[in-house]
């Protein structure tokens, strides 16, 4: 089996209700699952049910008869303690938030092959013996602490505080299994055209190539084998959404004990072997908006365009209850999230030009809201505007200079990646870095070389800009993919420009010259950066120092259309010995405060703000 082979397996609905579960029968699985949950989730609040859960997983999946190379994952995972990372239990010793270990099994080949496909099985199963169910829903407990922690640690970048975007999967069908997909499309009520595997896991890719070139590549597998029955092949468009920031806003206003979270589409290639560009989707949801019978070099195959609510209230203080006020409050919940889906079905299946359909969708809308200033005294109205929303692009500040900075298979791509740069191998380096995700491809030209050792021990402190002005490299695009401002990391600090003009690189002077959106005097931004970097040390020393860090340089904000910058600590989340907020200072008439996600913002000096647990810089430059 591939190492894409997750993007790839069965993962229909109500297909014989065999795989996942479509319509009514959604919902009646979910309820069957949900005691199950709640169960599992008070036992992880006692260190002594929560030993007793672990090791009767350890019973049902023995670690013996799985590979070598998925076993000591798997025990390290079942070791110990995992919570999430805003969560204290009082365990007998730290959890660790940044080991994401289920996330590593999933995305593994030995990992999925051996585990997690097992467990989505028996995610689908209704027939699964207790025992079964129980172990599954642990496994995707862990996971969805990962998930949840990833997002944690990630929380001021946008794509993944909330995912929003198109993603790819491709699948194999039999002509039963696609004729039941025919079969969803064609229901005449808009409100049922939906599948789903409540708490399943399923990969997608937001690289269109990943689902054309595998799901081409095992149609052809078949063909060739006689005794397969015949397979078509499918290409799932996923566009996913947040609930609507109103409703949200309205939502938490009335249940601010409820934590709603946005981890079932999360990026994860981080912290995969693979790469992949990969999202990962947890318990995913879909709403079927259209079918597309298509050819390809002679071939049918067929296209389905969905919707999927990355919303949700997973998390260790949501027991699953459905009794009394949790019962008002879920349905509160699941009346916000259909009106935001059906304004996205709206709006995609307006642009498709299917009419009646966006007509339908809108009534069901409108029911959903009506439900909500009736029942819940919430008055917002939608425009179909929510299917156009994408989650924002965000630079990021990434400093640390080890490899232990970062999930160890990400800092392998960087180390190969560099030393590819180092050996003038274009070619391999330009493979490397296609693995990344477009949105954060232009990190990797503004940072340091990472190494084993400490900052003391660096003999690179060139970006890749850098390298770039003094070698004979071929040609980079003119893309948004660099910031020419950064300075090198040692005490002569000189622009790639500088040292292109230093070797008389002509070719590459005037392509790497800064271009200033913003200007700013030298001295002001020199001193805003000081405050920062002051701030940082004051609070953050331990991790700067452990982590050799290259503390960030505010001129870049000055080639930003919109001046934003995440600056993540590595190691830092869940650490109760730093308080969570950070204290005030002065702010002045060009400070604005950004509220984002549950994370508050602070003035941390003239036009800094700072937020929680990661110190997400804003600059409201001007000349």
């Amino acid at each position: 089996m591939t190492a894409l082979s997750r993007f790839l397996e069965a993962m229909p609905d109500s297909v014989g209700l065999k795989t996942a579960f479509g319509g009514h029968h959604e919902t009646q699985r979910m309820e069957a699952i949900r005691p199950n949950l709640q169960k599992v989730r008070q036992a992880w609040q006692s260190n002594d049910e929560y030993r007793l859960m672990m090791e009767r997983v350890r019973r049902h999946i023995q670690p013996s008869l799985l590979p070598d190379e998925t076993q000591q994952i798997f025990l390290r995972l079942l070791g110990g303690f995992r919570d999430y990372g805003d969560i204290d239990n009082q365990r007998p010793e730290k959890p660790p938030v940044e080991q994401l270990d289920a996330i590593e099994l999933y995305t593994s080949v030995a990992g999925f092959n051996s585990l997690y496909s097992l467990i989505c099985k028996a995610m689908r199963n209704e027939k699964a013996a207790d025992e079964v169910l129980e172990s599954a829903i642990v496994m995707v407990e862990l996971l969805t602490i990962d998930l949840y922690n990833l997002r944690l640690t990630n929380i001021g970048h946008p794509r993944y505080a909330n995912f929003e975007g198109v993603t790819y999967r491709g699948l194999k069908v039999t002509e039963d299994e696609m004729s039941e997909y025919k079969a969803i499309m064609d229901r005449e009520d808009r409100s049922r055209r939906n599948f789903s595997t409540p708490l399943g896991l399923l990969s997608s890719s937001t690289d269109k190539k990943v689902m054309d070139e595998f799901s081409k590549q095992e149609s052809q597998q078949q063909g060739a084998s006689s005794g397969d029955r015949r397979r078509i092949r499918v290409h799932l468009t996923i566009h996913i959404h947040g609930m609507d920031p109103r409703l949200l806003q309205e939502y938490q206003a009335r249940y601010p004990d409820s934590v709603v979270t946005s981890i079932c589409a999360m990026p994860v290639a981080h912290v995969s072997s693979e790469g992949e560009k990969e999202i990962l989707l947890r318990g995913p949801f879909f709403h079927l908006i259209a079918t597309k019978e298509l050819e390809n070099e002679g071939e049918t195959y067929y296209e389905l365009l969905v919707v999927m609510m990355n919303t949700n209230r997973d998390h260790g203080l949501e027991h699953a209850s459905n009794q009394g006020c949790k019962e008002r409050q879920r349905r509160c919940f699941l009346h916000a999230v259909s009106a935001s889906k059906f304004d996205v079905c709206a709006g995609l299946a307006d642009k498709l030009g299917r009419l009646d359909d966006a007509v339908e969708y809108r009534n069901l809308r409108q029911k959903a809201l009506d439900e909500l200033r009736c029942t819940h005294n919430i008055d917002v109205e939608l425009d179909d505007s929510l299917a156009k929303t994408r989650s924002k692009d965000m630079a990021t500040w990434f400093g640390g200079a080890l490899k232990s900075s970062y999930p160890h298979h990400y800092a392998s791509r960087r180390v190969a990646w560099q030393e590819a740069i180092r050996r003038e191998d274009w070619v391999e380096a330009e493979k490397i870095i296609e693995t990344e995700y477009d949105f954060q491809k232009r990190e990797w030209f503004n940072v340091g070389n990472l190494t084993d050792q400490g900052e003391n021990l660096l003999y690179d402190h060139l970006t890749f800009l850098h390298i770039l002005a003094i070698k004979s490299c071929p040609e980079v695009d003119d893309t948004e993919q660099r910031e020419e401002t950064v300075r090198s990391f040692d005490k002569d600090r000189h622009t790639a420009f500088q040292l292109a003009k230093m070797h008389a690189n002509e070719g590459l002077i005037s392509r790497l010259q800064p271009r200033i959106i913003h200007a700013i005097q030298p001295e002001v931004l020199d001193g805003l950066e000081k405050r920062l970097h002051h701030l940082m040390e004051d609070r953050l020393g331990e991790f700067l120092d452990k982590h050799a860090f290259h503390m960030p340089q505010l001129s870049v904000l000055t080639e930003m259309e919109i001046p934003d910058l995440w600056i993540p600590i590595p190691l830092m989340y869940g650490k109760n010995q730093y308080e969570s907020r950070l204290s005030p200072m002065q702010s002045s008439k060009h400070y604005q405060k950004i509220v984002h996600e549950q994370a508050k913002v602070l003035a941390a000096g003239d036009d800094i703000a700072a937020i929680e647990n990661g110190l997400k810089c804003f600059h409201n430059l001007k000349k």
